[in-house]
């Protein structure tokens, strides 16, 4: 289905709650992520790595609503995900 259609939003919003769900089953509630909304998320990427954060994604990926993102690791963020967000 073309991203925009309602099957594909489906589909992620179930992903979504999937994920959402093994977190809070594993962590319990509280805050799943923190998403930054930054200029250039490989250099947002590059500035992290230099200053000794573990990377989850290593470049830049399409995100919804057609960003661009990329995660930092909880373990370097005392426990939080964190998200960059980059509109095109």
């Amino acid at each position: 289905a073309p991203q925009g259609s309602q099957r594909g939003r489906a589909r992620r919003t179930a992903w979504r709650s999937r994920e959402h769900g093994k977190f809070i089953e594993k962590k319990g509630e509280g805050i799943h992520h923190i998403a930054f909304a930054v200029d250039d998320v490989a250099s947002a990427l590059a500035e992290a790595k230099v200053n000794g954060i573990q990377l989850i994604d290593v470049k830049p990926r399409k995100g919804a609503e057609e960003l661009s993102i990329a995660f930092l690791h909880p373990k370097s963020t005392k426990g939080v995900l964190i998200e960059f967000c980059e509109r095109k």
